[in-house]
């Protein structure tokens, strides 16, 4: 994918290793994202592995907006992590 100066994607210094950073980053693509796509998810039942390689997947097809439908706590053994990761991405 090429990058311009215009397009809302391109690359913002971001430091990888700071999740603050990180955050702000995505919310500045978000902001200046003119595009209508978005990712939905739902029923994550505190499973971290699994949500994190949804992000994955939602972050390498540079979707910008995500919106969790809810189920995000219940059976799995990680829903603290899966409630600060859902509030933090979408």
């Amino acid at each position: 994918m090429s990058s311009s100066p215009s397009d809302p994607r391109r690359e913002l210094a971001a430091d990888p290793d700071d999740p603050e950073a990180a955050a702000r980053h995505r919310a500045e693509l978000r902001r200046r994202s003119s595009k209508d796509h978005f990712a939905v998810i739902a029923c994550v039942h505190g499973n971290l592995p699994a949500l994190e390689a949804v992000f994955a997947d939602i972050d390498r097809r540079e979707i910008l907006r995500v919106v969790c439908l809810g189920d995000i706590v219940g059976i799995g053994p990680n829903p603290v992590e899966c409630v600060d990761l859902v509030f933090e991405r979408c």
